[in-house]
Parts: structure tokens; C-alpha cells; sequence
């Protein structure tokens, strides 16, 4: 089972909540409950306090509270109450504004992460709409920053894990305007997918993902989590279960070698071209052979992992014929290839070239 976020009321500061005892989902939204609970198990959380859903906070509540984390920038986000749960993250859909300095600029700022709980996208979402609670957090100036998944999301692979970087601040890696370094990390290998930014390298890509792995650990699923460096510290800026994680399919693969046939299929086949196709491939090719007199004597073809692939006997296919005066003797000694001549001179003479060119 997760660890439970607590739904009982905890001890407030004025009428907002330290971010350290913000553990009510219920009243302080799935975003800040999590860091709360993160950060009590002594991740490197920045520090912050919650306005609770339904809370009118005052400006000199919100001046306390900012004096108290130090009276320097501070990002303020929204916390939906429905907001990160395992089967519908909405992520990217409410509000975060950055770099707010003040207290009336807060209350402005929180002002619209609530309203953004109404817009027009979250109502799309197919989700009824809920109160709004709103995070605010120290500003961390990243010098790079991004996402990981502990799980990769493409293929569902828990091995794997997948990290997102940028230099500078991440929310427009997180918004989709730039595009990111990629970085694929399985077990304590690094390996470089992309990287237009050159803004980590292998070592800080394992950090991520062993802070991603961790984070797993911890909520008992696999997370997407939003992380930054500001110096050599390396912190967690939220974290969210990962929603409809991929299966990785259960392939079945036949012996012998299996050559990809991506000349004639550049993408995976769907499940009705393999129903029309596969039963009467090997049967085609089989009389494709037996018509040209082609040099292998039978070639195979299977769908792996959607993939179409061909399989040759002999195994080289003919693709490394022997020269032609070894090529001559096998003829005249061996019944197989007199075989393969007689029908290839047949085809010849009977100008099945040109008209096969005439067909296509």
C-alpha cells in the first residue's frame, strides 16, 4: 500500500500551514501533501506554507509567513485537491507563477492559481472542478533543472529511468516550449538520447535518477517527479505518480537470426495487418523461391513486438554467394541447386522478368 497522506486537521500558523505539517490532501491539495511527506522523510524539499482550499489568508498572515521563509522570491503553485492522484495527474494544468516578491504580489499570484482551478482546460479534463489550495514555496534559482520518470514512459520499462534536463529554470521544459536534453539511465548506466543544451552530464543524469528511484520507494509507485541544482544541491520540486505507465509486451522470440525489415515496413504493424498478412507470408515467399530459383531455401517471416522481421535459411541467405567456379561445381554436384538453375532458367525464358516490371 502507498503511504496514507493524513486527512486529519494539523496545528496551523495563523491561518496557513507551515508546509511541514500541510499532510492533509483533503484541505491542502495532493501537490503539497506530497512534498510534505517527502520532506519529513528528510528530502531536500525547499521550504514553504499552504493557504488552505476555501481559506481567505490576509495580507499580514501572508507577510509573516514570507518573513519566516526569509522575505527573498518565492514560486507560487497550485495544489488541487484532485490534483496528482494515480489515475489523473493534471499535470501542467493549474497555475505556477515564479520569481513573486511580496506579499500583495502573493496574494495576486494565489488570486489566479485558484481561478486557474475553474478554466475552461481543467473542465475538459473530465473531472468535476474542486477547491483550490495554493503552495508557496522558497524560489530555488536553478542552474539546471527538469523532470525524471523512475519508469520509463515509453515502453513501461521499471529499469529504466528517463530524466529531462534544461539550464536555467524549468518551466519551459515542463510547458513543452524548448526542447531538453534526454538522458536514459539503467541501473548505473548513463546513456545520452539527446542533448541540444549540454546541461548534464552522465554523473548528474544518475543523481536524478537515483533521486527519482528514491522517490519511488517512498510513495510505492513509480513517480514523475520535477527536480533543480542550484550549486552542487540537488532538490525535489514535486512529485506525482506516473499515470497509465505502459506494459512492457511479453515477446516471444523464435530462435535462429531475425532481421528487421524496416525497407518495406518503416513503422510497427498494426494487429489487422498482422491478421491479413502473416498466415500466407511464408507461403508466398516459399513460392517466390521455388518460381526465381533464389539461393535460400526457405525464408521465414513474424511479427516481433509489432515489429515485422524475416528469418533466412541458410542462415547467410545467400547474401555471400561463393565465387563462380565453386558456385558452377555445386551445381553440377549438388541436386538442390541444379534445381534452383532449372527453375531461374525457366523463369527467364518464359520472360517472367519483364512482365513482373510490366506489373509493378
Amino acid at each position: 500500500m502507498r503511504p496514507a497522506i493524513a486527512e486529519t486537521r494539523v496545528p496551523t500558523m495563523s491561518s496557513l500551514l507551515a508546509l511541514d505539517a500541510a499532510t492533509d490532501a483533503g484541505t491542502c491539495g495532493h501537490k503539497a501533501a506530497t512534498l510534505a511527506l517527502l520532506r519529513n522523510l528528510g528530502f531536500d524539499v525547499p521550504d514553504g506554507f499552504v493557504i488552505p482550499a476555501g481559506v481567505q489568508a490576509s495580507r499580514d498572515d501572508i507577510a509573516a509567513a514570507l518573513a519566516r521563509l526569509g522575505d527573498g522570491p518565492v514560486a507560487v503553485r497550485s495544489s488541487g485537491l484532485a490534483e496528482d492522484l494515480p489515475d489523473a495527474s493534471f499535470a501542467g494544468q493549474y497555475d505556477t507563477l515564479l520569481n513573486v516578491l511580496g506579499a500583495e504580489a502573493v496574494l495576486d499570484a494565489a488570486a489566479a492559481c485558484v481561478k486557474s482551478a475553474h478554466d475552461g482546460r481543467i473542465e475538459s479534463y473530465g473531472h468535476v472542478v474542486r477547491p483550490m489550495a495554493v503552495l508557496v514555496q522558497q524560489m530555488v534559482e536553478a542552474e539546471v533543472a527538469g523532470v525524471a520518470f523512475s519508469a520509463n514512459p515509453l515502453t513501461g520499462n521499471r529499469d529504466e529511468v528517463r530524466v529531462s534536463a534544461t539550464r536555467g529554470l524549468g518551466d519551459k521544459l515542463v510547458s513543452g516550449a524548448i526542447d531538453a536534453d534526454e538522458w536514459l539511465v539503467s541501473h548505473e548506466h548513463a546513456t545520452v538520447i539527446a542533448q541540444p543544451q549540454k546541461a548534464i552530464g552522465p554523473e548528474l543524469a544518475r543523481r536524478v535518477a537515483a533521486l527519482a528511484r528514491k522517490a519511488e520507494a517512498a510513495r510505492l509507485a513509480p513517480q514523475d517527479i520535477e527536480w533543480a541544482i542550484a550549486g552542487d544541491r540537488l532538490r525535489l520540486l514535486q512529485s506525482r505518480p506516473i499515470t497509465a505507465l505502459p506494459i512492457a509486451p511479453d515477446i516471444d522470440v523464435p530462435k535462429g537470426s531475425w532481421q528487421k525489415d524496416a525497407a518495406h515496413f518503416a513503422e510497427p504493424l498494426s494487429p489487422f495487418a498482422v491478421s491479413g498478412m502473416l498466415p500466407s507470408a511464408d507461403q508466398f515467399f516459399d513460392d517466390a523461391i521455388a518460381t526465381w530459383g533464389l539461393l535460400p531455401d526457405s525464408m521465414q517471416f513474424r511479427v516481433i513486438g509489432h515489429e515485422p522481421y524475416l528469418h533466412v535459411e541458410p542462415e547467410d541467405g545467400g547474401k555471400n554467394p561463393p565465387p563462380w567456379w565453386l558456385l558452377g561445381l555445386l551445381v553440377r554436384i549438388v541436386p538442390s541447386m541444379r534445381r534452383k538453375l532449372r527453375a531461374a532458367a525457366l523463369a527467364v525464358g518464359a520472360g517472367n522478368l519483364e512482365s513482373a516490371r510490366d506489373r509493378t
